[in-house]
């Protein structure tokens, strides 16, 4: 919470008191995506992943939030031209596979979350933007931080 110092605790919503989120930012590698079942919109979301030290593509989670209709269908166009039949991570939880669809680790994305859950998962996780620039065997865990310990231990 952000609040003005002079500011008392009101019983009610109010300027003076914000919730600010802190949120940490980590490239990531696209591996694969579920398509959406909604009427007009291509995709639901992305899986994502990073290279560990002995080179595996290491799962992540998912992402489902922070791109358009438009460049929800533009992923799905462009994964279906490098879709696969099985996934380049080294293992997905069995409820993250059902309903995906897989494609060579190739494009790489910057996700914008709040931390780590204990399974080695990015909690909240939001879509930012493509990462035309990095190739994706260069996507690593950027540092090891209290947030992402579990996620370390794995890579």
């Amino acid at each position: 919470m952000s609040k003005l110092a002079r500011s008392p605790y009101p019983a009610r919503r109010t300027s003076e008191w914000l919730k600010v989120k802190c949120l940490l930012r980590q490239e990531m590698v696209i591996g694969g995506w579920q398509d959406s079942e909604k009427q007009g919109r291509s995709l639901k979301s992305l899986l994502l992943g990073y290279y560990d030290r002995t080179g595996r593509l290491v799962f992540a989670g998912k992402v489902g939030t922070g791109f358009s209709l438009k460049l929800g269908r533009e992923l799905v166009e462009r994964m279906r031209k490098i879709e696969r039949p099985d996934p380049p991570f080294t293992l997905v939880p069995r409820d993250d596979r059902r309903g995906s669809r897989w494609a060579e680790p190739q494009l790489v994305a910057e996700i914008a979350y709040s931390n780590w859950t204990t399974d080695g998962v990015m909690r909240h996780p939001k879509f930012v933007a493509l990462r035309e620039d990095k190739p994706a065997r260069e996507v690593r865990l950027d540092r090891v931080s209290p947030g992402n310990r579990a996620a370390a231990k794995r890579a």
